[in-house]
């Protein structure tokens, strides 16, 4: 769970950039197998790069989610 802390919310929210908060759920989609694929076996460079495209790709996706704006 992430846990933020009560200045930031107020900084977050005189930005407005509270809207832009992923929720916990949301969170856990896109992280949660990572450390699990990663320790079945020693990573490598050819296997580390599209899991890591891919986690940016879902964070891009969220920042530009319409819901969020």
């Amino acid at each position: 769970m992430a846990i933020i802390l009560p200045a930031w919310k107020k900084v977050l929210s005189e930005l407005g950039l509270r809207k832009f908060e992923l929720l916990d759920n949301e969170w856990l989609v896109i992280l949660k197998d990572a450390p699990l694929f990663f320790s079945c076996s020693t990573p490598n460079l050819a296997t580390v790069i599209p899991v890591m495209d891919h986690i940016d790709q879902q964070l891009t996706t969220y920042t530009c989610n319409k819901k969020y704006l």
